[in-house]
């Protein structure tokens, strides 16, 4: 007698699902802390609308930050298998999205861990995240 139940609960997992089974890891979002809103010209608009995009599929915002701002995200993650790249965006509407910053995460963390994400305009934020196995 053949386990369709079993059969069927394997075959409805996506492939980023599947490789936490098969030993992935995930990364986890925790909070964004804008130390410096420096992207749109001119600088005395002295706010960013940021997003973040995880493996180039944007899974936050966009919110706008200015100088000292900082938001829970509410521990957004993606499954991935060897490395995946986290992106800062900010959001410009009909102008032309600037990204912000971006980042390769690969190495599983001992609990939360802190990242900068800069750049030449001046515009500096920090990512409160985790790896996970």
């Amino acid at each position: 007698m053949k386990d369709n139940q079993h059969e069927q609960l394997f075959t409805e997992l996506t492939p980023e699902e599947a490789a936490v089974i098969e030993g992935g890891k995930r990364i986890i979002l925790h909070k964004i802390k804008c130390v410096r809103a420096n992207m749109d010209t001119p600088a005395s608009l002295n706010s960013d609308d940021v997003y973040i995009k995880i493996g180039g599929q944007t899974v936050w915002g966009p919110k706008s930050m200015d100088d000292g701002h900082i938001i829970e995200l509410n521990d957004v993650g993606r499954n991935f298998n060897n490395s995946i790249n986290v992106s800062l965006w900010d959001d410009d509407g009909i102008f032309g999205d600037d990204e912000i910053a971006n980042k390769n995460f690969s190495a599983i963390t001992n609990g939360w861990k802190s990242a900068a994400f800069t750049n030449s305009n001046g515009s500096s934020y920090r990512l409160t995240y985790k790896v996970t196995a």
